[in-house]
């Protein structure tokens, strides 16, 4: 991950995003009735059914689930990061990245979302911008409340790209 110096920097590359993700937006809902559709507790709910598929391996349900979701809520990291953990589930390397991206922009302190972007990186060959996720993955295990299983992992994987 290259470093963002300035504020200026910073605000370039959230726009790029949210343009990003408007364009993703509009050719999935082009007239919003899904994302008016969705209520606040409508969309609670549908993120704890849509983290039960997830856990029960039901992924083509958890999928779609995560994918209205963010329809929905677009600028919520935790149906950001749901939907990444699917799209890597199917290969989609790429995908997954770019919603774990957006994911650790609107939560910079998500040790979980820094070691899965991690593990894409290295899966696309890029080991120097995976190794500085990993290392920040394990750095955010210092957090409080931060998951600490994910420490051992976080280090194997700087261990493995810099082998």
């Amino acid at each position: 991950m290259a470093e963002i110096a300035t504020a200026k920097e910073l605000q370039a590359k959230l726009t790029e995003y949210r343009e990003h993700m408007e364009k993703f937006l509009l050719e999935l809902d082009p007239d919003g009735q899904m994302r008016q559709a969705m209520t606040m507790a409508s969309t609670e709910e549908l993120y704890t059914r849509a983290r039960s598929l997830l856990t029960s391996r039901q992924m083509d349900e958890a999928l779609e689930a995560f994918t209205q979701l963010v329809l929905c809520a677009p600028h919520n990291p935790r149906f950001q990061f749901g939907l990444g953990l699917c799209l890597h589930h199917f290969g989609r390397i790429v995908d997954a990245s770019r919603h774990y991206g957006l994911a650790y922009i609107m939560n910079p302190s998500d040790a979980a979302c820094a070691f899965r972007l991690a593990e894409c990186l290295e899966s696309a060959g890029d080991l120097i911008e995976a190794k500085d996720a990993y290392l920040a993955a394990l750095q955010l295990c210092d957090v409080p409340g931060a998951p600490q299983q994910l420490r051992p992992h976080a280090q194997a994987g700087i261990d493995r790209v810099s082998a």
